[in-house]
């Protein structure tokens, strides 16, 4: 994911006279298998850090972090670590428990425990429940303790925990300004504070450079941000509430790992970053986001992962994994350590975790994490950023130029706007802050939001189709060349600075076409030899390479096939056709510049557009004697660097000071000199580097030089510049000091210096630490070496295919180091490595090995021998659990391979992927020509399970729908009123009577729910039982007429049916349709007219106790009234002799009055209702 220029990843022996000693700093990529489950995990490099030169305010105090070992990963199931009486700390493994008692460990915490997440099978197969935080409260020096757990065998690591830090604005400048000019060309946005942001389209606003800009509105007309793109901000937490983000808010908003809830706590940083990335665009409030969509609430998300707060910080190390497993496909990163050279183990995997498996549904293969570079104007090696997993940012200012506090180095991906806060706070960059706040900030913090924001466009233009490498090559390739107004950093920028336009441009032809060769980088790795290497492009179309020395380049015709040695019509001179992977370019100049175009082309001979890459082949060793007076160059001579220790005052060329003090050079016209410009340069430090000389064959070595460093006085105050003179061993050694001048010297005075330390890679430099005088300066360099010392022969030889940097017969003394670079040539690996007898078994199937030579006494002999490569062949299943592989393993160079996807039961194979979709073809049969990885990604067997009623008027089903294999499903069946159900049928048979009906489904299946019809009980009976018979009560279907005939006794007459004491209806037959049980009476009367119940003047209501329903009987025509308890009037009506039916089921329950008015009496009743 980084550009790997200046991140070295050699094998490294040191031969001395008895013993060799080695470091290795690699990578890993493994299948690792927990519970039958396989899981890719991809480990980068972890090289060792010395803490002997680690200050200790750089650790967390009495802080010991260990990863245990794999084969105890069963051990805690059993024995977790526990406290016991007196109060140590046990793990039940004595080496450990004797060290925590001795160093008195007061806690013990599973390192990534966290309530965000449950340990996975995922997160065992990354080692991450290995992990454990000592806390110790002994005073004694935490490198010792560290030293102690490292020594034990149970044990993969030890480390102290880095204290890290908020890349935060260098200034802490939070001011709001607005300008008050709004004269923009062409406004896109509504947002009323779009014209103040410069770094997104500069017209020369705040004193800017036209242009100096992402070009952003240009990428608004392309892509304007896609809701399911996920961006992680690692950070302070985001204020979710502020008006300009809430509507890009993920909707679960994030996790405050700092304190280990979900509550977040807002800061302004925070903001800041989640606001560049995606504000709402467009919706009349503050300010735009890169990725914030068309004003609907539309844009990229952003998913808040604190780590900062007011007090503490932490959670560094669980956040990228709670993001990936979240579906994040970015992760925005703006935080660092507090020094050099550091990092947590545990946090590098964790990020390792992301690029592998974040991405959700947006990415190919992994996520991208993105990293500020630092604010400490430094090219060390600052993590995570310095890290090849992170794609690392500096920051320029509105005029292109790397803004003063920005770090640099070739460990640097690209550059983005970071502002400067200066002569005026509109020089930062602009974007939301706490308090539903604007404000101006400044930093690498500010930077790299904008990539992750250009990021989140590209991955939203082409959702689902790009790799993380491919949108990290689409971010380095689309940049604008700012390196005109960065003459120092050549190299130290990235490729240039952030074009989002031309990115989502380059996006797009990814997705056309034939598609370029991805990652093509060229890097000198010695003075003759540059390495170029690259990824083919999804289909594997082979490519061809050209060179030039002046970076003009034609294109290739289609349908012409062209072979090295040809010419590209318009420029470039083919130098490679093929489908490898590298190609070295021997036999070149020192110290000189080559450029490279690369393109791909299918079998018709259709070219894609250019990749470019350029590199420098490295500087020679210099002999002795050196001199230079700096007459040839307007600019430093070639291979003369510089290192910014403190600001970016400039070593020039120049005459004098190119003032007065002095007028003139010391020999002839020209010297350089260091001079402050204005108050702010006091104390600034700029070292001039000479080139790398070999100091060995000396018994003393002396270098002179004329310099000037004139006192500057005035009536304030005496200003003295101070210049020194310092020397290193060799490259990665530290600056020593040799001599100080600080006194006042006018004129041009010699000095001499005799160099310590005299080594075959040594470097000299002039040191200048500005205190405002007239300036530095020096002329007349010159290294001279006196007596030769006693030499060796050291002889070293490559056979065909590969080579060794030196070669031939080296001469060699006693002191100085003396490297050796063993390579093999494209689609080779070195066979064997012979140091004079010693076969040197490390060395065998590596394509690079570098050897050290010290301490030599002996002639020697090396001699490397190259073999065709193995190419390894990778594939897994995706799910994990679909299916197998067959075909995977080691095969020569360009054997033709094939690979088998077996699919495990309910899935089907769907086709190979490799970075994108591949192919569909199962077996894939093709030629390999460099290590693949290939994922099988298999569908689940989708079934259709349909489901429905025999008889559609008996009821209702469900459950029915689209499955996947093996899912447990249920359906049942709801009988409607008069049916019940009764069994399930497939294919005319019966399956079951279980409703609901379980079961996994392995196939499509279509079940029928049968349903009875229920049988009625219809049941009748006289009253008085001796007034009549009745005919037509039986057992009837639903639905089926029941016809009830009343025959009344001699001396009785029929009077009507009656149902639940309520007269129901006077027919006779009776006729209705059976849809329930029912019993009903017929009520017979004697012919005289008296009833067998009359008594005179009947007033009469039953059932008493009702439910609202009851019959009004009475012997006489009456009117009526229902009253409530309170003298309401319910209901008022009239009756005639007999039996009426009322409701009143629509009042409340409680006593009622029935008042009865005839024209023989008036009564009153009571009836309830319940």
């Amino acid at each position: 994911m980084t550009n790997q220029a200046g991140r070295k990843n050699l094998n490294v022996f040191i031969l001395t006279l008895s013993t060799i000693f080695f470091f290795i700093s690699n990578s890993m990529t493994s299948q690792e298998s927990t519970h039958g489950q396989t899981f890719k995990v991809l480990l980068g490099e972890r090289p060792l850090i010395d803490l002997s030169v680690v200050p200790s305010e750089a650790m967390e105090e009495g802080v010991i972090l260990v990863k245990f070992k794999t084969e105890y990963s069963d051990h805690f199931d059993q024995f977790p670590p526990r406290q016991i009486k007196n109060g140590s700390w046990q793990f039940d493994i004595q080496a450990i428990d004797e060290l925590n008692l001795r160093n008195n460990i007061s806690s013990v915490e599973q390192y990534f425990a966290t309530s965000a997440f449950e340990f996975t099978e995922k997160h065992k197969a990354w080692g991450f429940h290995l992990w454990y935080k000592l806390k110790t409260t002994t005073k004694s020096n935490i490198k010792d303790i560290v030293s102690q757990y490292s020594a034990l065998s149970e044990l993969a690591q030890a480390v102290p925990e880095f204290k890290k830090i908020l890349i935060a604005d260098p200034e802490q400048t939070k001011n709001t300004e607005v300008l008050t000019q709004h004269d923009l060309e062409r406004l896109v946005s509504n947002d009323p504070r779009f014209a103040e942001q410069w770094h997104y389209h500069n017209t020369g606003q705040s004193n800017g450079t036209f242009d100096a800009d992402i070009d952003l509105p240009e990428a608004w007309a392309i892509e304007k941000g896609n809701s399911d793109v996920l961006v992680v901000v690692i950070d302070e937490g985001i204020q979710y509430s502020h008006p300009d983000l809430v509507g890009n808010m993920w909707q679960e908003i994030g996790y405050n790992f700092a304190l280990g809830t979900s509550t977040i706590m807002p800061g302004s940083h925070g903001c800041h970053v989640g606001g560049t990335i995606a504000a709402v665009t467009n919706n009349g409030l503050g300010v735009a986001g890169i990725a914030g969509g068309t004003g609907n609430n539309d844009g990229v998300r952003l998913m808040s992962a604190q780590v900062f707060n007011d007090f503490n910080n932490g959670g560094f190390h669980i956040a990228p994994i709670w993001a990936a497993d979240n579906g994040a496909a970015i992760s925005q990163n703006s935080w660092g350590y507090t020094a050099p050279n550091v990092y947590d183990p545990a946090v590098l995997d964790a990020i390792d975790y992301f690029n592998t498996n974040g991405g959700g549904n947006a990415l190919i293969g992994g996520g991208i994490t993105i990293f500020a570079a630092g604010n400490d104007n430094s090219s060390a090696n600052h993590y995570p950023a310095y890290y090849s997993g992170a794609f690392s940012v500096a920051a320029t200012n509105n005029k292109d130029k790397k803004s003063y506090y920005s770090n640099y180095g070739n460990w640097v991906d690209i550059s983005a706007p970071g502002g400067e806060i200066l002569s005026t706070s509109s020089g930062g960059v602009l974007s939301c802050v706490t308090n539903s706040g604007y404000a101006f900030y400044q930093g690498t913090s500010m930077a790299c939001p904008h990539v992750s924001g250009v990021a989140a466009l590209i991955i939203s233009n082409a959702y689902g189709q790009l790799t993380p490498a491919q949108v990290a090559d689409i971010l380095r390739i689309s940049t604008d060349d700012h390196y005109a107004a960065n003459p120092n950093y050549i190299g130290k920028l990235g490729t240039g600075r952030l074009n989002a336009h031309k990115a989502l441009l380059e996006t797009q032809n990814y997705l056309t076409g034939t598609l370029k060769p991805v990652g093509f980088s060229a890097k000198a790795i010695s003075t003759t030899e540059i390495q170029l290497s690259w990824m083919l492009n999804k289909n594997n179309n082979a490519v061809i390479i050209a060179w030039s020395q002046t970076d003009d380049f034609g294109t290739p015709a289609a349908g012409q096939n062209y072979e090295p040695g040809e010419i590209i019509p318009g420029g470039g001179i083919v130098l490679f056709s093929g489908k490898s992977t590298e190609f070295l370019h021997e036999d070149l100049s020192p110290a000189t510049p080559y450029y490279y175009s690369i393109w791909a082309f299918d079998e018709n001979f259709v070219y894609s557009d250019a990749r470019p890459a350029s590199e420098s082949t490295w500087c020679p060793h210099y002999p002795l004697p050196f001199a230079e007076n700096f007459e040839m160059e307007n600019e430093l001579p070639l291979c003369w660097d510089q290192e910014f220790k403190k600001g970016n005052i400039n070593w020039e060329v120049g005459t004098g000071n190119n003032e007065s003090n002095p007028p003139d050079s010391f020999d002839g016209n020209k010297n350089v000199l260091f001079k402050a410009q204005q108050k702010s340069d006091k104390g600034k430090i700029t070292l001039l580097v000479l080139p790398e000389m070999n100091l060995a064959f000396y018994d003393s070595v002396e270098l002179k030089f004329a310099f000037v460093n004139a006192r500057r006085i005035t009536q304030e105050n005496d200003y003295q510049d101070i210049l020194r003179v310092r020397y290193k061993p060799a490259s990665h050694s530290e600056w020593q000091t040799i001599s100080v001048f600080s006194d006042d010297i006018q004129n041009w005075t010699e000095a001499s210096i005799i160099l310590p330390d005299r080594t075959s890679t040594y470097r000299i430099a002039f040191e200048a630490e500005s205190g405002r005088g007239h300036g530095i300066c020096i002329d007349a360099v010159s290294v001279t070496g006196y007596g030769i010392v006693l030499t060796h022969t050291i002889i070293a030889t490559a056979h065909e295919n590969g080579s060794i940097s030196p070669s031939g017969n080296i001469m060699a003394t006693n002191h100085g180091n003396y490297p050796f670079l063993v390579r093999s040539n494209a689609n080779y690996v070195i066979e064997s490595l012979n140091v004079d007898d010693i076969v040197v078994e490390e060395a065998e199937e590596l394509t690079q090995f570098e050897y050290i030579f010290s301490d030599i006494v002996n002639d020697h002999t090396i001699t490397a021998n190259f073999k065709l490569k193995n190419c390894k062949l990778s594939a897994a299943s995706n799910p994990a659990n679909a299916g197998i592989i067959e075909g995977s393993g080691s095969y020569p160079y360009g054997s033709e391979v094939s690979l088998l996807a077996v699919p495990n039961e309910g899935y089907v194979f769907k086709r190979w992927f490799e970075g994108g979709a591949l192919s569909d073809e199962n077996p894939v049969t093709f030629n390999i020509y460099s290590d693949r990885n290939f994922i099988a990604w298999f569908t689940p067997i989708i079934h259709l399970l349909q489901v429905s009623a025999q008889q559609p008027e008996a009821g209702s089903v469900s459950g029915g729908g689209s499955y996947i294999h093996g899912t447990q499903v249920s359906i049942s069946g709801t009988s409607n009123h008069g049916y019940e159900f009764s069994y399930w049928t497939e294919n005319g048979e019966i399956v079951t009577s279980d409703n609901p009906y379980y079961f996994n489904i392995t196939s499509s299946r279509n079940l029928i729910a049968n349903h009875d019809t229920v049988m009625w009980t219809i049941s009748a009976v006289p009253d008085p039982a001796y007034g009549g018979n009745i005919e037509g009560a039986g057992i009837y279907r639903h639905g089926s007429s029941v016809t009830l005939l009343a025959n009344p006794n001699t001396n009785y007459i029929f009077k009507g049916w009656a149902e639940n004491s309520v007269i129901i209806d006077s027919g006779n037959p009776f006729s209705f349709i059976a849809d329930d049980h029912r019993t009903l009476t017929a009520l017979f009367n004697l012919k005289t007219g008296i009833k067998t119940y009359d008594k005179q003047h009947i007033f009469n209501v039953y059932p008493n106790p009702c439910n609202g329903i009851f019959s009004l009987e009475t012997s006489e025509t009456a009117s009526f009234i229902i009253r409530d308890l309170l003298g309401r009037s319910v209901l008022n009506d009239e009756t005639t002799e007999g039996i009426t039916r009322i409701d009143i089921s629509n009042q409340a329950r409680g006593m009622y009055f029935v008042e009865i008015h005839s024209e023989s009496e008036t009564k009153c009743l009571k009836i309830r209702i319940e």
